[in-house]
């Protein structure tokens, strides 16, 4: 039988495999000393990548118009669509398991990031860029 211990700092670490050392997506939950603390912390830092995310898009969707809007919202809906099964999926090998949930929050934290990124790097596109769509408004 394997211990509960190793395994949940297997999947700890598996987690926060795509953060670096040092940085506070890879701090963030490994002071958890139990099970739920974990979960909840995994789904604190999802909850707070999906705000920022909001945000974002919201914004950038305001400077969008017309057919370029209805395209980036239909793109950001299967995104989303693709991000709850890919994560589905991801987390699948823990299904059923206490430590599923701190897996399934930790993919969609990370995947979130990701997509942040990319809005991010959208949003902040500059006049002659022609692989975007918008260039970055002045505030």
């Amino acid at each position: 039988m394997r211990s509960p211990t190793l395994y949940l700092q297997a999947l700890l670490l598996a987690s926060c495999a795509s953060a670096q050392p040092g940085s506070e997506e890879f701090n963030q939950c490994t002071g958890a000393r139990t099970q739920a603390a974990w979960n909840a912390c995994e789904s604190a830092g999802f909850s707070e990548a999906e705000r920022r995310l909001a945000t974002l898009y919201h914004s950038y969707s305001k400077r969008l118009q017309g057919e370029q809007r209805e395209n980036f919202e239909r793109a950001q809906a299967a995104w989303v669509r693709y991000r709850e099964l890919a994560c589905s999926f991801e987390s699948s090998g823990v299904a059923g398991g206490s430590a599923y949930p701190a897996v399934f929050s930790a993919c969609m934290r990370e995947k979130t990031r990701r997509r942040l990124s990319e809005l991010e790097r959208l949003a902040s596109c500059e006049e002659g860029d022609l692989s975007c769509p918008s260039v970055a408004t002045k505030e």
